[in-house]
């Protein structure tokens, strides 16, 4: 339940993700990332809130089955938190330096890592 709830809002952030860089427009742009970077965040805070529950009443160490979850759950959080000050330098850099030419290569390679999230 909150799994699939995750993997749809990780989808729909890269959804975004691609429309941002697809914008000519800086403002378009700026929209779509920033949508994108609320749902990482919501990702983030579901993912949490599915630890705090996961973990109620259990003894992780003993547990295997646990352990690999929060590993594998865990190492992919980690990466989501690096997208997104990735996505954070992104936006700021094209608030600050509207030029084409930083738009473009900041906003693919933002959008680049945030996929490979997704399929970690």
């Amino acid at each position: 339940t909150l799994g699939t709830v995750n993997t749809l809002i990780l989808l729909t952030s890269s959804w975004f993700e691609v429309m941002g860089v697809e914008k000519v427009s800086f403002t378009a742009s700026l929209v779509y990332f920033s949508l994108a970077a609320c749902h990482g965040v919501a990702f983030a805070v579901i993912n949490i809130a599915e630890y705090r529950e996961k973990t109620t009443g259990h003894d992780l160490i003993v547990q295997r089955v646990f352990m690999c979850f929060f590993v594998f759950t865990g190492i992919h959080l980690l990466h989501v938190f690096v997208s997104l000050v990735f996505l954070g330098f992104t936006l700021y850099s094209i608030k600050q330096f509207p030029s084409v030419v930083s738009k473009v290569g900041l906003a693919e390679n933002s959008a680049s890592y945030w996929h490979i999230v997704d399929i970690l």
